[in-house]
């Protein structure tokens, strides 16, 4: 099996990483954990002209239509430049659970926003004492009309400054799965 990129995945993925570099590469990191959000701003809002933010949302949405592997060199180059933020959440995780259960309404609210960079996801699972298995799922969601209430905890849900939205992995019933 052949795991190399493409030549048009390669030709991206120098596009990307020219783009960290006249940011500093970790410069970025740096100034993040300094609470300087703008540069981090600026940044994002860049990877989305390029590109970054649509490649795996549908066309009918917005977005380039392409697969999660085509995903691959933009990550790593955020790897590289120890990017922080939330285009793995959104993109690596977020868009395919959308894509494939989302409702027709909850994809043309989501998806567009998703492909031009304006809304970013975190994902709120793990809780105290708990691990990434649903049977530690122990945040109940009660069902109140249209709307859900939560009862619970969730920690170390990443960057949710930067987070329009959360997806909560919730328990709705009693059981052990």
């Amino acid at each position: 099996m052949d795991f190399a990129l493409s030549q048009e995945q390669e030709m991206f993925s120098g596009y990307v990483r020219k783009y960290l570099d006249e940011y500093g590469q970790t410069n970025i990191a740096r100034e993040y954990s300094k609470g300087n959000l703008g540069l981090l701003h600026t940044l994002n809002s860049g990877l989305a002209e390029l590109g970054c933010n649509s490649i795996n949302v549908e066309e009918e949405y917005g977005g380039m239509g392409l697969g999660s592997l085509d995903m691959v060199p933009v990550f790593e180059e955020c790897g590289r430049a120890l990017l922080p933020g939330l285009l793995l959440e959104t993109n690596g995780l977020v868009v395919p659970l959308i894509q494939q259960f989302g409702t027709e309404k909850q994809k043309q609210t989501f998806l567009p926003d998703i492909a031009s960079g304006k809304c970013l996801f975190s994902i709120a699972w793990l809780e105290k004492g708990g691990s990434y298995r649903p049977s530690s799922i122990q945040l109940e969601a009660k069902e109140e009309g249209d709307d859900f209430l939560l009862n619970g905890t969730k920690i170390m849900v990443p960057e949710t400054e930067l987070a329009e939205y959360l997806i909560v992995a919730v328990r709705t019933s009693e059981g052990s799965s």
